[in-house]
């Protein structure tokens, strides 16, 4: 999935403004299961540390992007930043746990977990000693569609880590010791996560709304499939994975571009060109409409909501993150977190996201509901939909939405890392490396009759699908 697919501007963090930030991450990784990270470029809410630092040399540009290719073809964006002496290198293979072997879901998280405990020469404690005497970080991750990694670190430690990153990616050893850590790991946060009625929505969102696709199983795999993964499995799947073709990279910091194109070809280059890769048909989503009910004990309702959504490609995407802003993506600014908030209390916080996954782009809303308000709130929801679908916005909602959605820019660049992740997703997205300079203007071309046709054309409050986990009972 690309990274964009992410890219919920503001949506995750504005709705559940009401909330810490641990308790929006928790919240989401209760149900998430391989979604996307949520936490990533415009709704990254740290600070404006790099917004002025690192305005272009060059025309007034927003980012001083540089796009290379190395002598040996490798492709990557690059961005010079002197202002800390620190280096990040992100980048993401094309293949995710969409490829976990049949039977033995989680392979593809469990290598994530494993490239880093031990490479090379090194076991899995001498590359851990080795990262955290030099303060280095290289770790990896997975969602369904992507395999990305990671490094960090400061200008003076850059030689060690390129050594550990590049024996990470070349020479992963696998060790038994290693992997039955990490498998053990896995399985004992997956316990910790069947105690939460999140995690029993999204599995209901797996099973039922993608049932017959890649996206019906689960990215953290089974505790009954975990067990059953081997070394041969990890070595496999990771051959197929760790591929020139589809590897997109993204280098920030107190490098030149010589000395980054130089890493580049170190680490990446001698990777294979490609590998076979599935053929993947888009996923139509099943039970439009249905009201699915998980029974769990408690005073509250866990609720997810799902439609169809549309991809970070459409040229509508902005007009859908306007009419998203108003609908529970704005925080207090919204009109769900108006009515089922403000209005009634029948929740702490609510909020609605587009995901542009791969193979299945959808629109939904989380909340946690006090159980007597869940049929109140579902006809909330309904009901706004229908109302933004047939009316659209005002235009003081209009100008609000993208208000925010122009001034949240600079806190996609607020760190090397947050900088070299959005060098990556835009990459994903196809964007030009210019983009970001006429990004405000695509959104202050917006008008209300694009908001009115682009609501009538996506929302569909008749199929919206609810996943309750409480104690709420559907009528058949």
């Amino acid at each position: 999935m690309k990274l964009s697919k992410i890219l919920v501007l503001g949506v995750m963090a504005a709705g559940l403004s009401a909330c810490s930030t641990a308790q929006m991450k928790q919240r989401v990784a209760d149900w998430s299961d391989g979604f996307p990270n949520f936490f990533k470029f415009e709704q990254n809410r740290k600070g404006y540390a790099y917004g002025e630092k690192l305005l272009a040399e060059d025309n007034g540009s927003i980012l001083a992007v540089r796009p290379f290719t190395t002598s040996k073809g490798v492709k990557a964006w690059y961005v010079y930043d002197a202002s800390v002496p620190v280096i990040d290198i992100k980048f993401s293979f094309n293949k995710g746990t969409v490829y976990d072997p049949i039977g033995k879901e989680g392979a593809v998280s469990l290598i994530a977990a494993s490239l880093n405990e031990g490479a090379g020469d090194y076991t899995a404690q001498q590359f851990q000693k080795i990262m955290q005497d030099n303060a280095i970080d290289v770790y990896f991750d997975a969602s369904k569609d992507t395999f990305s990694g990671h490094m960090r670190t400061t200008k003076d430690h850059l030689d060690t880590a390129v050594e550990l990153l590049k024996l990470a990616v070349q020479s992963p050893r696998f060790d038994e010791e290693a992997v039955a850590r990490m498998k053990n790991d896995m399985m004992m946060s997956l316990k910790y996560k069947q105690s939460k009625p999140g995690w029993y929505a999204g599995k209901a969102l797996r099973e039922f709304v993608f049932k017959g696709h890649l996206y019906e199983r689960s990215a953290d795999g089974m505790l009954k499939t975990i067990p059953l993964i081997t070394k041969n499995d990890l070595k496999m799947l990771w051959q197929k994975i760790a591929v020139k073709d589809g590897l997109t990279i993204g280098v920030t910091g107190d490098l030149s571009q010589s000395q980054a194109e130089a890493i580049l070809d170190d680490v990446f280059a001698p990777l294979p060109d490609s590998s076979q890769k599935m053929e993947i048909s888009p996923a139509q989503l099943q039970q439009p409409g249905r009201v699915i009910l998980i029974p769990r004990e408690g005073s509250q309702t866990y609720l997810l909501a799902v439609q169809k959504g549309l991809t970070r490609e459409n040229p509508d995407w902005f007009t859908a993150q306007v009419i998203n802003y108003n609908l529970a993506g704005g925080g207090f600014n919204s009109r769900l977190m108006e009515s089922v908030r403000v209005k009634n209390s029948l929740t702490y916080g609510i909020s609605s996201f587009l995901v542009d996954q791969d193979y299945a782009p959808v629109w939904m809303v989380q909340s946690d509901v006090d159980n007597n308000g869940v049929k109140q709130t579902i006809q909330m929801i309904k009901a706004e939909w229908k109302n933004v679908h047939d009316n659209g916005l005002t235009q003081d909602e209009l100008s609000a939405a993208k208000a925010y959605l122009i001034g949240a820019l600079p806190l996609a660049m607020d760190s090397t890392g947050a900088i070299s992740s959005l060098l990556v997703q835009m990459q994903e997205d196809g964007l030009p490396y210019d983009y970001l300079d006429y990004r405000a203007r695509l959104i202050e071309a917006i008008t209300l009759d694009d908001v009115k046709r682009v609501a009538q054309t996506l929302l569909q409050p008749e199929n919206l699908t609810f996943i309750l986990a409480g104690t709420y009972e559907p009528k058949p």
